[in-house]
């Protein structure tokens, strides 16, 4: 998105706004965030996936979208389709218009790259057509919010940190430091920003359909890589990760909805608030707050800490992916290593017996037509050579393909000097380079005879 800084600096036109943003890339989906925060909106998501969008259009309350048409796996489509049957307006951003649909043009579509005053002048239009509202899955409220809705001052530089923070993370993910590293600080984000004295990324093992306790903060000494929870619909970390909705819990005293970990209990925790770790594939598992004080969770605290699970989830994939193309890499090495070793050890197996059989021989026109077999077998030998340490299995050095053969030659015909020289490189086909090898060969034990 192109930043307009002197368009967006006057009083914010999206106050109150509850805006879902779909966008699969974490660093376009916290500019987004940032971009719509500073205009009194609160934002839902931002979701990277069409499972994660459903979930939060079924749950939340929304009044417009944002919707990157084009995701990693899938198109917006069906998110889309659940917005228009539920009557909440959205738009479509998008670098491919014409990959959207004749029938799906006739919502406002905003082609990339975007500016912020073009997006936020399309969504305050966008929100002139009605407010519609929906349930969201959070524990009601004990105490009734003011009448108005209006950020004080220090809720404003609360989530000014809050989007500081999440900078912070994405720039740590685009570094590639160590995953134990990132889940850590990703915990310490977290407990920050939402003021809570107890954070925890906890990683789904299907085997047991546990949730272990993978990094953390404010928990006893030993439990990091030990404790686990159930992940369960019984349990509200278990509940989210098999929704993909958000769960909080305000008051785990008197819960009636979900049983009270143990983990919870033994460190007197009165409430938590859970959200999904997903990546592209399978969860990776859940981002958890927990807090020992009174207070409540807001709805305002999901959207930070989704957004801090999205940026870690996308980490954490890109990290699989990674390691299983260094798998792969590893083991065409392995595989390219074995396979020279097979032909090479065939190679000179086919030279020992050649060999063997002139020896055996005492008649010497046979000893020559061995011999001269035993050089073409070289040349070829050495073609492969040169392949193997190459990159490129089209062509070849062949000024450097002829010096290693006439190298191989001068030992069966001690008697002449050979010279092979030029000094630029000068690479033909592979095809063709055994060709002229092969007939170099003939040549050289011609004229050598």
């Amino acid at each position: 998105m192109v930043s307009q800084t002197s368009e967006t600096e006057s009083a914010p036109r999206l106050n109150h706004a509850r805006i879902l943003v779909v966008e699969d890339d974490p660093i376009i989906a916290l500019h987004i965030d940032q971009v719509l925060a500073s205009q009194g909106a609160t934002v839902l998501g931002p979701a990277h996936t069409v499972d994660q969008a459903l979930g939060l259009a079924e749950a939340e309350q929304i009044n417009v979208a944002v919707l990157d048409f084009r995701l990693e796996q899938a198109d917006a489509l069906p998110i889309a389709r659940r917005l228009s049957e539920r009557g909440i307006p959205y738009l479509y951003q998008t670098s491919d218009k014409a990959s959207i649909p004749e029938e799906h043009r006739t919502v406002p579509i905003l082609e990339k790259p975007i500016s912020e005053a073009r997006l936020i002048a399309a969504l305050t239009h966008l929100l002139t057509k009605g407010r519609p509202t929906s349930g969201a899955i959070v524990e009601p409220p004990r105490t009734r919010e003011p009448a108005s809705c209006e950020i004080s001052e220090s809720g404003l530089q609360n989530r000014i940190r809050q989007q500081e923070l999440l900078a912070e993370l994405g720039v740590l993910a685009l570094q590639r430091i160590p995953v134990p590293d990132l889940l850590q600080r990703a915990a310490e984000i977290a407990s920050e920003g939402l003021g809570a004295e107890l954070a925890k990324v906890l990683e789904y093992l299907p085997g047991d359909n546990r949730l272990l306790l993978r990094a953390g903060v404010g928990w006893d000494p030993g439990l990091i890589g030990v404790a686990t929870v159930g992940a369960d619909l019984e349990s509200p970390a278990g509940y989210a990760l098999q929704t993909g909705r958000a769960v909080i819990s305000n008051h785990l005293a008197s819960e009636q909805r979900f049983r009270t970990p143990e983990l919870l209990s033994d460190h007197s925790v009165r409430r938590a608030m859970n959200v999904i770790l997903q990546g592209e594939g399978a969860p990776f598992g859940i981002l958890e707050v927990d807090s020992r004080t009174l207070g409540e969770f807001s709805e305002r605290d999901i959207s930070f800490l989704q957004g801090a699970a999205n940026v870690l989830g996308m980490a954490i994939e890109r990290d699989r992916t990674d390691r299983q193309l260094h798998a792969a890499l590893t083991y065409q090495t392995v595989l390219v290593k074995e396979i020279n070793h097979r032909v090479k050890n065939s190679l000179q197996l086919v030279a020992s017996v050649l060999d063997l059989q002139a020896r055996a021989s005492d008649d010497e026109s046979i000893i020559a037509i061995l011999r001269d077999a035993t050089s073409r077998m070289r040349a070829i030998a050495r073609a492969h050579e040169r392949l193997y340490r190459g990159t490129d299995i089209s062509k070849i050095d062949l000024v450097a393909y002829l010096s290693d053969v006439c190298g191989d030659l001068a030992e069966f015909v001690p008697d002449c000097r050979l010279v092979c020289s030029r000094e630029e490189s000068f690479d033909i086909s592979t095809d063709r380079a055994v060709r002229v090898a092969l007939l170099v060969t003939e040549l050289v034990t011609n004229a050598a005879k």
